[in-house]
This record gives C-alpha cells, structure tokens and sequence, in this order.
C-alpha cells in the first residue's frame, strides 16, 4: 500500500474528498479487496483511538478540580492515600482467600455434564432380595442446542468494551453509527443493534470487519441461519482481520443448526492450524460431536 493510498484514506474518513474524488475512490473500494481491508482497517484503528482518547480526557476532566484547587488539595492527598490502603487491603484478602482453579481450555458458561457420572451399561442394580431392578436410564445424549449453549459465548474484544462503556454516541455520521451500533452490541441490545448497523451507508455494510461484528449481533439475537450466511461469507471472501474467529462462530452456527458436518469442517481447519485463535477448542469441541 503506497504513501497516495494511504493519504488518500485518511482524507476519505475526513471527509476532505471532492465528489469526484470521492466517487473514484468508493469505485475503487468495490473492485480492489486489498485496499477495501487497509480501508477497514484505518477506519477500525481510528476507532479505537478515538475512544480511549475520550476516557481519557474524561479522567483528566473528573480530576482537574481537585488538582486545581488549593482549599482541596488536602483531600485530594488523603483521598489518594485512602484508596492505596483499600487497594493493599482488597489485595490482602483476595490472596488469603481460597481461589477455584480453572479448567484448562474451557468456555466461560460451559456445562459440566461429567459431573453426572452415568451408571454403565453392563452394571445391574439389585434390591436387598437379590431381585434384578430395572436398569437406570442413561444420561440424555448431547442436543445440538446443548452442545451450542455449552462453548457460545458472544464476541468481544476492546473496540465493543469501549463502545459499551460509553453506551453509544450522538450524531449522523457513518463513525457515529457503527459506534453506536457496537455500543448496542456490547450492552445486549442486539435488536436495536441489528437494526442500527442497517442505516449504514451500503459500503461500510459491505466491509468484511463491520460485517463480522453484525454477524455476531445476528448470532446473539437469535437469527442464527441468517448469521451463518454472513459468516460464510466473509470467509468466502478470505480479507477479514478476523478470520479465525469467524469460523469458529460459523461452527458454532452449523451446531446449533444441527448440521455436524459442516461444523467439522470449519473445526478441522481451526484445530489443524499452526496457533489459531481457537485451535485447542476446536481439538476439544470436536470430540464432543457425534459421528
């Protein structure tokens, strides 16, 4: 990607491009899938700058007064010297308290369904008279909704927390909305996300990154046919920065759609990969599907 193209991105986002430039430029964007991916990935860049920019002005905002003001700067020392001391304290007592450990490699929400320890086949009980009992009914075999509800968990990383943070922004640009939209999406709101993410212009709809995150709020929503075929999608096109992790909600889609085979697939080329992002939970989740 040369200097121009780069420049010229940049303006696009600023909104500095003429009419024609700007129609050169989205013309461009539908025909050469290398520059749409370094356009998705400025615009996702900017974003995230632009939020921590914010909380941390927000910070220095919250303790400018106290900083400032000389009849409070006395609090303001003991306030810091309080909080230390409940730090150390909250430090002391989570050390001395007994802590659980974690299974290795295993979804938050995951059902333990070891636990249930079902009798062996070939094991007969028998009451007090030597009599043959009834054999006790074998644990439930494992539902694809079961199997889904097991490792799904909705997606996440720093770009949605902050947005949720912020519980989304005013105004009517292109920016303002995906904002929101992720906003909507990290507070559980994903009807009203769904719906948001659909007043975007046509281009920022179409973009791979922006398509996997509306992907996950169709997921989250329930719409899960629908997800699967912009999942499949985005992986058809191969130009995501989250490939892994659309296969591996693709997976979770075919499972829950009860089509095993398909999950597979996508599981295999998880699992089989060299560090992928899911590679031990898919090596995992494998073994739990049926043959």
């Amino acid at each position: 990607m040369s200097d121009r193209d780069l420049l010229l991105i940049e303006r696009y986002y600023r909104a500095e491009l003429s009419d024609a430039e700007q129609a050169e430029f989205e013309k461009r964007l539908q025909e050469d899938a290398e520059f749409r991916k370094e356009a998705g990935r400025y615009n996702m860049a900017m974003e995230s700058i632009r939020l921590n920019s914010r909380e941390l002005f927000k910070k220095e905002l919250g303790q400018r007064p106290l900083i400032k003001s000389p009849g409070r700067r006395q609090w303001f020392w003991t306030g810091i010297a309080t909080g230390i001391v409940l730090t150390l304290g909250l430090i002391y007592v989570f050390n001395k308290s007994p802590r659980p450990v974690p299974a290795q490699n295993t979804p938050s929400g995951t059902i333990k369904e070891d636990s249930l320890q079902p009798q062996r086949p070939d094991a007969v009980p028998v009451d007090s008279g030597n009599n043959k009992l009834p054999p006790q009914p074998q644990a439930a075999a494992r539902t694809p909704a079961r199997i889904f509800a097991a490792h799904y968990r909705p997606f996440e990383n720093n770009l949605t927390k902050q947005a949720g943070v912020r519980s989304g922004s005013a105004g009517s640009n292109p920016d303002s909305i995906f904002s929101r939209f992720l906003a909507l999406y990290q507070t559980k709101r994903y009807p009203e996300a769904i719906q948001l993410y659909n007043t975007l212009p046509a281009l920022r709809r179409s973009d791979d990154n922006n398509l996997f995150f509306y992907a996950n709020a169709l997921l989250a929503a329930g719409k899960t046919a629908q997800a699967e075929d912009v999942f499949d999608t985005i992986l058809r096109q191969g130009i995501s920065d989250y490939l892994d992790e659309t296969r591996w909600y693709a997976a979770l889609c075919a499972i829950k759609l009860g089509d095993f085979p398909s999950a597979k697939k996508h599981l295999n080329v998880l699992a089989g990969g060299n560090n992928t992002v899911y590679q031990t939970e898919a090596a995992n989740l494998l073994k739990e599907l049926p043959d």
